[in-house]
């Protein structure tokens, strides 16, 4: 039996990514300017699939385009992150309040075993703020699958995505190390709460999951 091949991804993509990931790290001062010609030599590629991913980048917001100057990083503030909690809350909640009239243990299962890949790795030191925003984000993004609406799932991961550039424009690594530090590990009280079928418990642990960001974020 002929083995399925990996989908490639496309150059653009991949230097999307590059660059998105470049930002959120603080790779790029948010007082220069970035153009083409240092992209295309930073990555080894030509300026076409740059200025792909360049005005890609500038129409979602992440960027501005400057004529003449190049490319600005678009600055975010506290409130692009109160109003990204406000968003995330309002649809995790919505997604959970569909994904409980359909619960079935399938969903358990995958939630347990990211739970204790995340376990795994905490254990060991592995995660990093930005591995543990990424495996944070990827439990909520399963969780708000169960709802079987793509849609609703797409926009969290759009509004997450904000969160992620806004967090780290605003705030130092050793910030957010303490935002981690006091992370109670909800993530496991929502599994077992599931695993009883306790849809309010579950409920009521989302929210404060949800809303403890706010708390070091405002």
């Amino acid at each position: 039996m002929e083995e399925m091949s990996t989908p490639k991804i496309s150059l653009k993509k991949k230097i999307y990514d590059e660059i998105f990931d470049g930002i959120v790290k603080g790779e790029f001062p948010m007082d220069q300017f970035i153009n083409e010609g240092y992209l295309a030599t930073k990555y080894g590629v030509s300026k076409a699939p740059i200025r792909e991913a360049l005005i890609e980048l500038c129409n979602e917001k992440i960027l501005r385009s400057i004529p003449r100057l190049g490319y600005q990083i678009v600055q975010l503030n506290l409130t692009h992150i109160k109003e990204s909690i406000e968003v995330r809350f309002i649809l995790e909640i919505a997604a959970f309040k569909k994904t409980a009239q359909n619960f079935n243990d399938s969903y358990l299962v995958k939630l347990s075993e990211m739970n204790k890949e995340n376990a795994r790795q905490k254990s060991m030191g592995l995660l990093a703020p930005e591995q543990h925003w990424e495996r944070n984000c990827a439990f909520h993004l399963l969780l708000c699958s169960f709802s079987g609406n793509t849609m609703l799932t797409q926009m969290l991961a759009d509004t997450l995505k904000l969160m992620r550039r806004a967090f780290f424009q605003l705030y130092t690594i050793t910030e957010y190390q303490a935002y981690v530090a006091e992370d109670p590990n909800r993530h496991m009280e929502i599994e077992d709460a599931l695993r009883k079928k306790n849809f309010e418990a579950v409920a009521d642990l989302l929210e404060k999951d949800i809303l403890h960001m706010r708390r070091h974020a405002l």
